[in-house]
């Protein structure tokens, strides 16, 4: 979201705005939403698109809210909150050089740690819901049954955890891309038998799209969880956008580098706090997951014909598509540990070994077992 408002107006201008000037910058896009639009907004917002402040278009998309999810595992905000309490409280990171430090400290204390003004989009903090990594978290857990890979201070981070969450996610996402990779593996397959399956990866898609639109509300543009996920999305872009190039800020805290991965490494050594190992690719896969996930909510590939477009045409044609879907699935593989090229092995018999057989009255006990575990 801020990563793409820093391409027009450039990221080291961006990065010096104050805070309501920033604001401003993300009430236009709330304002231009597709997503929850049918929630009316204020009328007093309207006017700052015509002065420049942001999006003139309608039916602007931000970030999918994994994006917000990918870029949390890095790390990235408990090390630069950490920054911003250091600067805030003493002079163990020396005193800022730069004009640009104080600026953004500032604004990014404003912005993602007060209480903020009311009335924004992007201000979600309320006596309901004070801390905003408990409402991320909580959001993270809904819609995609997962929590995030480090807790607080190497302890666990409790949080509101919800009963309803679609903890098929990950199973099913990691189905999707098995099946993604054997059709772009036998693309240009002429021989032989082909294991290509464009209803299995068809049918895949709709099961995502079912479970993510039905916690959104019924439909990729319904408003349950916008506000939210519009948070979490400013919130990560922010942060991404600091560590996407050397500046003023990261030369002041001796934090510069040749990626985001190395610059966010070295600002959590100035502060004790260890990036996650696989950064590098978390930073890869947040937009890239986040564009892949809003196209299979709007029902991109929940058909078989559509679905053949993440494999079809085969190399050497081009297809961004494909090489989108690649990268996903050597990231994805890479921060899970789970190789998603891998044949999937299904035991046999023989390996399996017999099964033991079960004491007199076990199969009652196991059948009346099997009836008291709750759906999932």
């Amino acid at each position: 979201m801020l990563r793409q408002i820093a391409n027009n107006v450039g990221p080291h201008n961006l990065i010096r705005e104050p805070a309501g000037q920033i604001a401003a910058r993300l009430e236009t896009v709330w304002a231009a939403r597709s997503r929850a639009a049918v929630v009316r907004g204020y009328p007093f917002m309207a006017s700052l698109s015509a002065r420049g402040f942001g999006p003139t278009r309608r039916n602007v998309v931000w970030d999918h809210l994994i994006y917000a999810y990918l870029i949390e595992n890095t790390r990235c905000e408990e090390i630069i909150r950490r920054v911003i309490y250091e600067a805030a409280h003493g002079e163990r990171l020396r005193v800022p050089r730069n004009p640009t430090t104080y600026e953004w400290l500032r604004s990014t204390e404003e912005l993602f740690y007060s209480y903020g003004p009311p009335l924004l989009a992007s201000t979600a903090v309320s006596q309901l819901r004070p801390d905003p990594r408990k409402t991320r978290r909580n959001a993270y857990f809904r819609m995609f049954g997962v929590d995030l890979q480090h807790g607080a201070d190497g302890g666990p981070f409790p949080y509101e955890k919800p009963q309803v969450a679609n903890r098929d996610f990950v199973p099913t996402f990691e189905n999707f891309l098995r099946q993604t990779w054997r059709a772009i593996e036998n693309a240009r397959n002429a021989i032989g038998p082909n294991p290509t399956d464009s209803g299995a990866i068809a049918d895949l898609a709709l099961r995502l799209q079912t479970m993510l639109n039905e916690r959104r509300g019924g439909s990729a543009v319904a408003p349950n969880l916008a506000q939210t996920e519009f948070g979490a999305v400013a919130h990560m872009s922010w942060l991404h956008l600091l560590l996407d190039f050397d500046n003023d800020v990261l030369t002041d805290f001796q934090a510069v580098g040749t990626s985001p991965e190395e610059r966010l490494a070295r600002l959590g050594e100035r502060v004790g706090v260890a990036s996650h190992a696989g950064s590098h690719s978390f930073f890869i896969l947040a937009p890239a997951v986040s564009q892949l996930l809003i196209q299979i909510e709007g029902g991109a590939f929940s058909v078989p014909a559509q679905a053949e477009a993440l494999y079809l045409p085969a190399p050497p044609a081009a297809n961004p598509l494909r090489d989108q879907a690649l990268t996903i699935i050597d990231h994805w593989s890479r921060v899970t540990g789970r190789d998603l090229k891998a044949a999937p092995v299904v035991p046999t018999a023989a390996s399996a070994g017999p099964a033991p057989v079960p004491p007199a009255g076990a199969a009652a006990v196991s059948s009346q077992r099997r009836d008291a575990v709750p759906a999932q």
